[in-house]
Parts: C-alpha cells; structure tokens; sequence
C-alpha cells in the first residue's frame, strides 16, 4: 500500500508482500478503500490551526471521500496494481499461461460462437496445461514478444483507448506499427505490455467497484482501525507539497479573514501551508450532479447555478453549503486554480454565465446492467470479426497496422459507461448516508477502553446515539426509545439506566408511556459518533437533546401531510429566502445568518415556518427563535411549538419582556393548571397571536395521525428524512 502511495507509471514493479494470485488481487482493490476513509489531517498542526467551525476546519476534519479532487492517491494505487500486474506476467508466469492470457486478449472467440467454456483460473502460479480452447493462437517467444498465426489475427492486435489519459509516456505515438512476418504477427514484449495494461485499467475499476459494494461499514471500519499507518503515510505526502496533490477544487489569490496568521503559535505553519480544497466549489460541483438539467462542460446562467445552490441541500454526510449571495458564488469560481472554471458575459445579453469541469471519474460507482469490464469483452469480441488480410504488407507506414484503435471505435463502447457514472454520482450525491439496522448495532469504539460500561451499555449507548442522529434504522425520534432496550429475540439488554444518569452518559424523558434518552455531545463523541449535521440538517448546535429533535420531526411530519406542501426542510438557514417576499423583513432583522426549524414549501415558495422551543436556562434561546417567527410572520404562516405545558409555562416566563412579549398582566397560575388553550386566549387578548407568530403548538396538539417512517405516505416530502 505504501509503495502504491508513491508509484505513478506503469514501468514493471517488482511486487512486494504479495506471495499469491488472490493477493495480487485483493490488495489493490482494498487499497483504495482504505484511502477513501482515511482522514490523514485530523489531531494535526494544520486542523487545529483553522478557526473553531470555520469551512477550513471542516474540510480538514473530513475523510478523503470528501475531497472530490484528491483522487490522485487511488489512480496512483490503479498505477501500482498495473505495474505489479505486467511485472507478475513477466517475471513469474510460466510461459503457458503467459500465451494463454494473452490469447484471451489478442485472439478470442468471435461473437457468434457458441463455446460457452468459462475461462480457466489458477490458485497458483505453477505450469499447468493452457486451456485447450486458446492452445496453438499465440505464442511467446524468447525474448518475450507475442507472435500470433495469421488464422487468428484480428484487430485486437490493436490498442483500445480508454477515456482517460493515456497510459505511459510513448504511447501511442513512439509505437512501431504491427507488421506482418513469418505468416503471423510479432507483438514486441513493451507493446503487448500496454494491451495488458489497458486490460488492467478496466479490470481494476470493477475490482473496486465490486470491494465497495461488497464490503459493510462495520468491514470498511475495521479495515481502518487495522491500518493505522495508513493515515501518517498519506500525511507525508501532504507535507510533501508535491504538485500531484494540489486540490483539484482550490482557490487562489484569495484571502480568509479568519485566518489571523500573525498569533500563529507555530511558525512553520506560515510557511508549509497545506493545500485544501474550497468548499464553496465542492457545493457547486455537488449541486450540477444532483440537478438533471445541469451538465458539466456546458455553459450555466450564474443566476440559474445560484438559484439551484440555494434550493439544493448537500447529504447529511457531506460538508455544508457556504454559497450565501452570488457574489459570493461568482468569487469562488473567478478564484478557482483550475483554470478551466469560467465566468464570461452571455453573447447576446449582459447575463453572466460559467462553465464548470467535471470531476475526475470514480471507480466507486454502484455495479450496473452494463459496466466497464463487459463492454471492453464485447468490443474485443466484434473486433475479432474484422479480419486483416494475410498478405505481407509493404514496410511503408501507410500500409502498415496502426498499433492503436482509432478514437472513432474505441469512443462507442465508453458511452454506457459514461451514462451509468453520471447517474451513478448523482445518486451518491443525493442519496442519505446507510443506516444502521436496530439490531445489528456494534460499538464503534473498542467496548473494552470504558471502564464502568458493559458491553450491552455501549451498544445501547450507540444505538441512542444514532437514533439521535438519525442514522437508526427503524427508531424514529417521533416514537419511544424503549425498544433500544431489547435485542432481536425480546430480552432486555443488561444495562444500569441510573448508574449511566449518575455518570452523565444518558438522560432520560418520560412522557406517558413513552420514554426519550439523550447521550450528550462529547458523550456521543466518545462514543465515535460525530455530529453529521452541523452545517446540513441538523440542529447548529448538537447539545439539542432528544426532547428537541423529536418535536422537529413532529412538526416536519405534520406540515408534510398538508396538500400545499411540496418539501420540507429540518433547520433551514433563512439566507437560503433570499430572493423570496421573506427576504425585506429578513434583512431588516439581521437575520441571515441564522436558521429556523423546520420550514415548507410549496415549489420555491415558502408556506410555514417552524419555531421549536424546550425549557432552558437561557431567556435569549426562546427570545431569539420568536424573533425568527415574527419577521417570517409578515409573509408565510409561522407556527411556535413546545413539548408540554410544563415547558411552555417556562418559555413563556422567559418571553415576558419589554423587547418581546411584554403581557400586560402575566396569568396568575401555575404550569400544572395553565395549559396550551389558557395561552392561546390569553395571547389573543394581548393581541400577541398573528403579530409574533400565528398558530401556537405542544406536541400532543400537532396532527400527527401519519408520523411514522413506514406509515406515512408523505415522508419522502421531508428533505434529509432517514
């Protein structure tokens, strides 16, 4: 893995580590894997160097799967694996299999043939038999070139193009044309090692393909824990600076100013900077592979690109959207170091359009109906049909086989894989993170390092922590934790719930016969689950407990029921109005860069805003989200939730103020006695309701006949819904 690291041609590598076929195999499809997870700049100098919740951070404390443009570390991985390859051939084949393998490139079955013999494996790499539907169509001879008998010569012989660059650095212009001698073709060893490599190229895509697809996160998370060095080499080559690794989707001649350079404690910071990608073009880049009608290489309006940005919501799982204006977007392109990002003027109006390069192709794309590996069979297969004639052509080059496959033929059979990688991105870049079945819950931390827990705390910890995230299969906020208690046969797990509230690992909240949990943050932490949502769906600030986000979803589940709802969105930033009757009143208030809680649309028009609201210590909590509330108030229908009576009693107290709702005589009771409906009157009376906000809310009041995941015909509305 380490030599692949740092191996950029396909010049014969002696292979290393690697005793059998199926490890020659095996480790250059893990290998990539192993790199997507890696976070190599996490606990560094240059993640701690970034403001607190700054992009910067972010992008530094995200896996390499989140760098579009890092995929330089797996074609360099794709390099090693051809290198390894011809050299395996070379070096360690017997001459038998050596003809065989290559008579199943240069000379198969023509397409209508009807053996349907599967080709011939072997465990080792021993002579054995060649296989004898291939005996007597090539022969190796002694000093390694091909030679093939005139009754199988096709255009095979010739190389296919792939899409990408081309492989090695004299081909194909310093290849000799294939010439016709001794009643067959003589195919120079150095020549056939670029049919092989070419082969290679398609056959490790599916490789990794299938390693993917194939491997679960609990095998993906293992993977990583047991390659810990992993990490510190790919770091290296970040120190390294080398011009392979620059970002793909960098900025340049662009100043942070949240950087302050100048406190910087350590000053080799300021002169070994580490090159990130920017995160404002990964959004763009996100947005035109989710949007149907945006295309890359294409020209793009700038106010269409922006218009799109700003209705798009990244995945849970990727980096939040920092494009809040389009000034903003336009500086992030014109910064771009790739200088194939443009902006220009439209020919026939001032308009502003952009083009915007593609990202580099993937080989972690989903299996398909027709991938990569079975068109390059096929093609290979029509190619045989074309026979060249036996006649011994004249030495000249304008009579002589051209040793590469024109584009025009090679170009056809990449067209399905193209599609299929596009469809393919756009799903991964809209489709939500896997979740974790109930059942199948693992720690992900070793359960051995907590001292106090038992291995059934853990899991139980983990599920509620996941459940908290929304990334539990089958245990929605909207319903009682209680069945995290239980395993798959029924039998309630051996936890202590008190000796963990004593502990300050969980938090409890009972309502009737329901019961909420709550891990805190730096529990959950711990526990290996980050906060996913600090710049997507999730709540701003992940101490929101349990309590909170199910009155969230409550709401989000209820405003999706409604006939004149087309979306709706979990904590919304309100910049994302601008552009909407919402956006005077939002401006006015400074309001922008905040967020609200749930809000829906009808089309790209806002319909209800949402304001949730728990008991707190902090008076500035509820005062702010009514804020929120009754500048959206002047245009859409804004509804102010709380759980019971009891919290409302509580934000209601905390709302009594001259700046906000200043009653003119607070009710003389007490939370046990003075419900919802006594609220409600008593703000008509003070003519509160309808300035502030409009509709007043406990959990229990909200329509929620069709809450649940699998019962409720309108969840697929809920944007970032599990």
């Amino acid at each position: 893995m380490r030599t692949g690291l740092a191996h950029v041609n396909i010049t014969p590598q002696t292979v290393t580590g690697i005793n059998t076929v199926q490890e020659l195999v095996t480790f250059p499809a893990v290998t990539p894997l192993r790199i997507q997870h890696a976070d190599p700049l996490v606990g560094t100098k240059y993640e701690t160097r970034e403001p607190e919740q700054s992009a910067e951070r972010r992008m530094l404390q995200q896996p390499l799967l989140k760098h579009p443009g890092l995929t330089w570390f797996e074609l360099n991985a794709r390099e090693y694996y051809i290198a390894t390859l011809t050299d395996f051939f070379e070096q360690e084949l017997p001459t038998e299999l050596q003809s065989e393998i290559a008579a199943v490139l240069l000379a198969p079955d023509s397409a209508d043939s009807t053996k349907n013999t599967d080709y011939q494996t072997y465990t080792e790499t021993d002579s054995e038999a060649v296989h004898q539907r291939y005996k007597n169509r090539v022969e190796i001879t002694d000093n390694g070139d091909i030679r093939i008998p005139s009754d199988h010569i096709s255009r095979c012989c010739q190389l296919l193009q792939k899409s990408e660059s081309q492989i090695g650095h004299d081909y194909p212009e310093r290849l000799s044309y294939v010439e016709f001698k001794r009643g067959g073709f003589e195919i120079p060893q150095k020549q056939f090692r670029l049919h092989l490599a070419e082969y290679a190229w398609h056959a490790w895509g599916k490789l990794v393909s299938i390693a993917y697809n194939t491997l679960t996160s609990h095998d993906l998370t293992r993977l990583v824990t047991a390659t810990p060095n992993v990490d510190e080499d790919l770091f290296t080559r970040f120190q390294s600076k080398s011009t392979v690794f620059i970002p793909y989707y960098g900025t340049t001649n662009t100043e942070n100013p949240k950087r302050n350079w100048t406190t910087s404690t350590d000053s080799t910071l300021t002169n070994h900077s580490i090159e990130i990608e920017d995160k404002r073009l990964i959004t763009v880049i996100d947005c035109i592979r989710a949007n149907t009608d945006l295309e890359f290489g294409k020209p793009i309006r700038i106010n269409t690109l922006f218009d799109r940005i700003r209705t798009f919501f990244p995945a849970p799982h990727r980096p939040g959207n920092d494009i809040g204006t389009k000034e903003t977007l336009q500086n992030a392109l014109q910064a771009a170091a790739n200088d194939q990002f443009r902006v220009f003027n439209h020919s026939n109006s001032n308009a502003l359009d952009c083009t915007i390069p593609a990202p580099k192709p993937s080989p972690y794309h989903p299996r398909m109906r027709v991938n990569p590996w079975e068109q390059y069979q096929v093609t290979l297969a029509k190619q045989s049909q074309a026979k060249r004639g036996q006649q011994a052509p004249n030495r000249h080059r304008s009579q002589g086989i051209r040793p590469v496959l024109p584009r025009k033929y090679s170009q056809a059979h990449l067209q399905p894989y193209e599609t299929q990688l596009t469809h393919a991105q756009r799903t991964a870049v809209t489709t939500q993170p896997a979740v974790t079945a109930l059942h199948d819950t693992e720690p992900l931390v070793d359960a051995e390092s907590f001292q106090r827990l038992t291995c059934d705390e853990v899991v139980f910890l983990t599920r509620i922590s996941l459940a908290m995230e929304r990334l539990l299969n089958n245990a929605s906020l909207t319903r009682s934790m209680r069945p995290l208690r239980y395993d798959a046969d029924g039998n309630e797990l051996q936890i202590n719930e008190a000796k963990l509230i004593d502990d300050k690992w969980l938090e409890k909240h009972t309502e009737g016969t329901d019961v909420l949990y709550t891990v805190p943050y730096r529990k959950r932490r711990d526990l290996g689950i980050e906060n996913i949502s600090h710049d997507g769906y999730g709540e701003k600030t992940p101490s929101e407990k349990s309590l909170h986000r199910k009155g969230v979803d409550y709401c989000a589940a209820a405003l999706a029921a409604k006939p004149d709802v087309t979306r709706v969105i979990r904590y919304c930033d309100l910049w994302r109005l601008r552009g909407t009757l919402c956006e005077p009143a939002l401006a006015d208030q400074h309001l922008f860069s905040t967020r609200v809680d749930v809000i829906a649309f009808n089309g790209t028009t806002p319909k209800y805003a949402v304001g949730v609201e728990t008991a707190s210590n902090a008076a500035s909590k509820s005062q702010r989200c009514v804020q929120k509330l009754s500048a959206l108030s002047e245009t859409i229908e804004t509804w102010f939730i709380t759980p019971n009576s009891q919290h409302l009693w509580r934000v209601m107290n905390h709302l009594n103020d001259p700046n906000h709702l200043d009653f003119k005589t607070f009710p003389d009771s007490t939370a046990d006695s003075y419900g919802r409906s006594n609220w409600e009157r008593e703000l008509i009376a003070e003519e509160f309701l309808g300035e502030y906000f409009d509709t007043l809310h406990t959990y229990r009041s909200l329509n929620t006949e069709h809450i649940n995941a699998g019962t409720n015909d309108h969840q697929h509305k809920i944007v970032g819904h599990v």
